[in-house]
């Protein structure tokens, strides 16, 4: 592989795709000890997080069936997408990326329902805090 960034985060993007966001979190982040400015490397994450909601929101029958747990993962892929948007060369992208789950973050209302739950306590999204 090397330690080329842009493959990294290529093979990040194909680890996405495979449903194996874990994988794919791990290589953005070889990515970014290679290059800490590396934008890509954040929108990678951020779409394994995203991803990974989108799947377990679909097991559940769709988006009517959002909870607090999936919100905070969205929550989580919109902090990557910030980052990346203070990188020109990714900065669309990760405004695009921004917009389209803005909707699903955690409302005022989610947290005063939440008080004290910052973590997704679902089995599905256990890996994102190890």
């Amino acid at each position: 592989v090397g330690e080329d960034p842009q493959v990294l985060c290529d093979i990040a993007e194909s680890y996405n795709y495979l449903k194996n966001y874990r994988t794919a979190r791990s290589y953005a982040r070889r990515a970014l000890r290679v290059d800490k400015n590396f934008g890509m490397a954040y929108i990678r994450i951020g779409e394994a997080y995203e991803y990974c909601a989108e799947d377990v929101i679909a097991k559940k029958g769709g988006f009517s069936k959002i909870k607090f747990d999936d919100k905070l993962i969205y929550e989580l892929a919109y902090q990557q997408y910030k980052k990346a948007a203070n990188y020109p060369d990714v900065a669309s992208i990760a405004n695009r990326k921004m917009n389209a789950i803005k909707s699903l973050l955690p409302t005022k209302e989610d947290r005063f329902m939440n008080p004290d739950k910052t973590k997704a306590t679902n089995q599905a999204y256990q890996w994102i805090y190890r």
